[in-house]
């Protein structure tokens, strides 16, 4: 499929007029670098004029495409900040007053306030998610239009020149980073539904029987759950990691690896915050009476897309840990009963933001299903533990750390065991380090029976041996994204199934991380290369399957929203010792794929009457604003009534004026602002390499009167633009002047003797008014404040000679 119709399906409907002219502009590229009929060739050995002029002109034109998307952008960036701004003081107003929430009841008014802010917040997704989707898509067109202009003319000069003037300025619009608005997005969600689950929580504040039980500790499956509980509400991010590895796959369990391209990491996160909830806004906001202060001073500093926040280290003996993956199947890898996802001898996980880092190790390397011990250190002696570097004493490096302490009965104890471990095992050395930038969700289900976990990992980065900061000398990167997601238990959304069928991922299924970070630090010529290692150098973009409903004004009173949209009628929980309400809001199909966070409450039939939904479609009618691209019938049509249309009377008398009076010029405010230049070329001569029908495109955007393009004609007569600076009424005047001597010469010559007074009457007549309008014309000329050329005078003088002798020697001869 052709670039130009992939920008029109990729790109957002409803910004499609601010899309960049990737067919004027590829049309352009091709008239000009295609040889033809009538077209100069440069002389050999001589530098080619025409090639410059080409460049500096195509140049010119991408730098006002460049300009023009930029400002376009600028605005909707403004628009987002001032709607989070917006949201913001919003949301302070509830965190500020929480005591308003009375004990057992919720009422209804602020209920249905949570909902509508969530939906407002989501709402701001959506933009967000489409302006990275617009800018992703102008900067692969601007990448394929330079590619064109290389490949037609072998010339790299221009991609160079342009990415060095133009798309490396801070006010480009390649250089936006919606990483800080994603934070302030992830924040407000995380505050509103926490204010949400607040309230829920002071409802059920009174004693009654139990609705929310977790399941029997005696079981493993209860045991993992307590620990999910444990660290999603009092972990740190390491924490997080750590279980989202070590947690073992249950009967229910489902584990899913996908692909991202990077420049639909902000529209994925988007996506996944509608389903999930984020980890990393929880640890921003560990709780309710600290939000406040984070949401007055937003940071908005501009972050860098390189910078990465999280460290894996796995230390293992290489080719006994490829071969054993290797043996593997893809499933045994995706999903083996109750075995961790964790495959290494031992592996250490850790964040810049946590002074704490955990260690897990195999404490069997002989069962196949894998016990892991784990121990928390400070993250400043990681590398001296795992090195071995000299005897570290366990009291110095051992942490208190609650969420996961290990068997042993303190945190010294077992750093003590880790050192007695790493003792037995000589040949366990750190192999590599995964460096990268992760984002995590969560979601827990309704009734507590199943957790979903997801980690985002971007500007993956791999260092040989034992590394927690980055150093870019001996890195190699990861060209994707990659996500995880993992399920356990019982789900009302299947998220895996949802991203399976979405244009933004490509799921890879027996793929592993370390797996992958292992094999590219050693690479042992005895071991075969991952599968996968193939995929690394396609292209993860797919065109959306229905492009229009990102970006759709949409009459539902939300679109993703957890948090129930509350109406005033009232319902009874089990037990009828709460009072929750009914959600009214209608849920179309594409709606409905949401998963609730929140459990919505039973529906029971109350005393006040409920008001059904008409079923009678509303009524459209035509609106001179109605876009026919934007909907989706075939036979949409637009009339068009021109308001400037002038009748036939307006037209002649205009052109009297015009003819008699002097040219007005047009008001500044109504001066056209786009310049239009004619770039038509011939269109049959040549044929593109990708065999494209040639079309008579221009340059629809070009800002300006005149830019310097060299695209107007270049052969204008320069007497021509001076006779346009002479007056029309002095024209107009010597002119008549003249028709009426050679009138009066001939009524002189061929006049009878019969009528003689009368042919002297209309000869002097005729006499007296050329002389009247060689008079005019000389006044005229003298009055119009233009500065004049010396031949305009010069012709002006010898009309005024060439009247007054030839009026002159009428007169005589009349008189005689």
């Amino acid at each position: 499929m052709k670039y130009g119709e992939t920008l029109k399906q990729r790109s957002i409907p409803a910004w499609q007029t601010h899309n960049i002219d990737y067919q004027d502009i590829k049309h352009f590229i091709k008239t000009n670098t295609t040889h033809g009929k009538g077209k100069a060739v440069a002389i050999p050995g001589s530098t080619d004029t025409n090639a410059i002029e080409f460049e500096n002109r195509l140049f010119l034109i991408l730098k006002e495409q460049d300009e023009r998307i930029t400002w376009f952008v600028r605005s909707k960036v403004g628009e987002i900040q001032r709607r989070l701004a917006h949201l913001e003081q919003q949301t302070n107003k509830f965190v500020a007053r929480p005591g308003d929430v009375s004990v057992g009841r919720v009422t209804v008014k602020r209920l249905e306030r949570y909902g509508r802010i969530e939906s407002d917040v989501l709402k701001v997704g959506e933009e967000i998610q489409a302006l990275s989707r617009f800018v992703g898509v102008q900067q692969e067109a601007f990448r394929k239009l330079l590619k064109k202009y290389k490949k037609w003319t072998g010339s790299s000069e221009l991609g160079y020149r342009f990415e060095d003037e133009v798309r490396q300025r801070q006010s480009s619009f390649t250089r936006t980073d919606l990483k800080p608005f994603l934070d302030r997005y992830e924040e407000l969600l995380h505050t509103i539904r926490a204010l949400y689950e607040q309230s829920q929580r002071q409802k059920e504040a009174r004693p009654k029987v139990p609705n929310r039980t977790w399941p029997d500790r005696s079981s493993s499956v209860a045991s993992h759950f307590s620990h999910v509980r444990m660290v999603l509400e009092n972990g740190k991010r390491v924490d997080f990691d750590h279980l989202l590895a070590t947690l073992k796959v249950g009967e229910a369990g489902k584990n899913a690896v996908f692909w991202c391209h990077t420049e639909n990491v902000v529209e994925l996160q988007v996506l996944l915050s509608q389903y999930t909830r984020s980890f990393n806004a929880c640890c921003r906001q560990p709780s309710i009476a600290s939000i406040t202060s984070s949401l007055n001073s937003p940071s908005l500093s501009q972050s860098t897309l390189a910078y990465t926040d999280t460290f894996d280290i796995v230390a293992d003996e290489p080719l006994r840990f490829l071969s054993q993956l290797g043996l593997r199947s893809v499933r045994s890898v995706e999903l083996q009963p109750d075995a961790p996802l964790q495959k290494a001898a031992l592996h250490v996980r850790g964040n810049i933001k946590d002074d704490v880092a955990l260690l897990a190790w195999n404490r069997d390397d002989t069962s196949e299903t894998p016990e892991m011990e784990t121990c928390a250190i400070k993250r400043k002696f990681v590398d001296p533990m795992i090195d071995r570097k000299g005897r570290l004493p366990a009291q110095k490096a051992a942490i208190q750390h609650h969420p996961f302490e290990g068997s042993a009965p303190t945190s010294t104890d077992s750093v003590e065991q880790l050192q007695e471990w790493l003792k037995s095992h000589d040949d366990v050395r750190p192999i590599t380090t995964i460096l990268s930038q992760r984002a995590r969700f969560f979601n827990v289900a309704n009734n507590n029976a199943g957790v979903l976990l997801a980690s985002l990992d971007q500007s993956i980065q791999f260092q040989p041996g034992a590394a927690c900061d980055p150093d870019g000398s001996s890195s190699s990167k990861f060209p994707h994204a990659i996500l995880r997601v993992r399920q356990e238990g019982t789900q009302a959304t299947d998220l895996i199934q949802i991203l399976s069928s979405s244009h933004l991922v490509e799921r890879v299924h027996g793929f592993s991380l370390e797996h992958h970070a292992v094999w590219q630090a050693t690479q042992p010529p005895t071991i075969c290369a991952p599968f996968w290692l193939p995929l690394l150098s396609q292209d993860l973009r797919k065109v959306p399957s229905n492009p229009g409903t990102l970006h759709k004004p949409s009459t539902e009173f939300g679109s993703q929203s957890t948090t129930p949209h509350m109406s005033t009628a009232t319902s009874s929980e089990a037990g009828g010792q709460t009072s929750e309400t009914v959600p009214a809001a209608p849920i179309s199909k594409e709606k409905s794929k949401t998963s609730p966070v929140f459990s919505s409450p039973n529906r029971v039939t109350t005393k006040r009457k409920t008001t059904t939904a008409s079923r009678l479609r509303n009524q459209r009618y035509y609106s001179e604003y109605d876009d026919p691209d934007a909907s989706d019938h075939e036979d949409a049509y637009v009339i068009y009534i021109d308001p400037n249309e002038k009748s036939v009377f307006e037209l002649a008398w205009g052109g009297l004026k015009r003819l008699f009076g002097k040219e007005e010029k047009m008001d500044p405010e109504r001066e056209p602002l786009l310049y239009e230049p004619d770039l038509e070329s011939p269109g049959d001569e040549g044929e593109s390499s990708d065999e494209e029908e040639v079309v008579d495109y221009r340059i629809s955007r070009i800002y300006g009167r005149d830019v310097g393009l060299g695209l107007e004609a270049g052969g204008q007569s320069k007497v021509a633009s001076a006779w346009k600076s002479v007056p029309r009424l002095s024209a107009t005047c010597f002119a008549a002047s003249v028709s009426l001597l050679l009138v009066a010469v001939v009524l002189a010559g061929t006049g009878r003797k019969k009528l003689r007074g009368e042919v002297d009457a209309g000869v002097l007549f005729a006499v007296g008014m050329s002389l009247v309008f060689s008079v005019v014309g000389v006044a005229s000329l003298y009055r119009s404040g233009e500065h004049l050329r010396g031949w305009v005078w010069a012709a002006a003088g010898v009309v005024v000679c060439v009247v007054a002798v030839g009026s002159g020697g009428l007169v005589a001869w009349t008189v005689s």
